[in-house]
């Protein structure tokens, strides 16, 4: 399980909220919503040993943002973030054509792209979660050298053809991730420090440490 995936609870499960706060009314909507079947997505894992982190924005709710742990044996399974085609039909037809041509490029190198944030609630709850300057977020996962540059090209051509600001981050082998435009950025002078969202913590990392990572992973397989 890694951020951004899709989480999916056994009927029943036990779900603590981490606030202190009375939330009559989310804890309902929670509720209708995994009894609709729906899956949480997972978070930042380690704050709290033994237990996984989830998380779930919630449609129509003044708190909209819920952050929830469950213990392991609750889960049911596990899927990968919605690829683009998932999505198409919570978007206007003017985003089609670019998101296709997208996917298509960093799928032929072998990388993975898959779609979070506001989109991705609108198909998985069939609500609106869109606004008009909302980002279109994505998720890609890279192996090597030449598809993390495959995907800084490609994500930097299409976010001029789209009407809105594509957003997301680039994912190496050992769970880093990091946003993209600050990688191309940083790739363009081959220097600079980096933001990196690991899978239990952030911290700021030289883009060469990030590119070494590369042999590490190759050299576990």
């Amino acid at each position: 399980m890694r951020r951004h995936d899709l989480v999916y609870l056994h009927a029943g499960a036990a779900i603590e909220t981490v606030r202190s706060a009375p939330m009559e009314s989310p804890i309902l909507a929670l509720a209708t919503w995994l009894e609709s079947g729906r899956p949480l997505v997972a978070a930042r894992q380690g704050e709290h040993p033994g237990k996984l982190a989830l998380g779930l924005r919630l449609p129509n709710n003044p708190i909209r943002r819920l952050a929830l742990m469950v213990a392991p044996d609750a889960v049911a399974s596990v899927r990968p973030p919605l690829l683009p085609e998932n999505c198409m039909s919570r978007l206007p037809p003017s985003f089609h054509a670019p998101l296709r041509e997208l996917a298509s490029e960093i799928r032929g190198v072998g990388a993975r792209v898959g779609v979070y944030g506001s989109v991705a609630w609108e198909v998985l709850s069939d609500h609106g979660y869109r606004h008009p300057d909302s980002d279109i977020d994505l998720i890609v996962d890279v192996e090597n050298r030449y598809q993390l540059e495959t995907a800084i090209d490609v994500l930097g051509r299409i976010a001029g053809l789209l009407p809105c600001r594509l957003d997301g981050e680039v994912r190496i082998p050992n769970g880093d991730a990091v946003n993209w435009r600050e990688l191309a950025a940083a790739y363009a002078s081959r220097s600079g420090n980096l933001l990196v969202k690991g899978e239990r913590a952030v911290s700021l990392k030289p883009l060469a440490n990030l590119l070494d990572s590369f042999s590490v992973a190759s050299s576990l397989r």
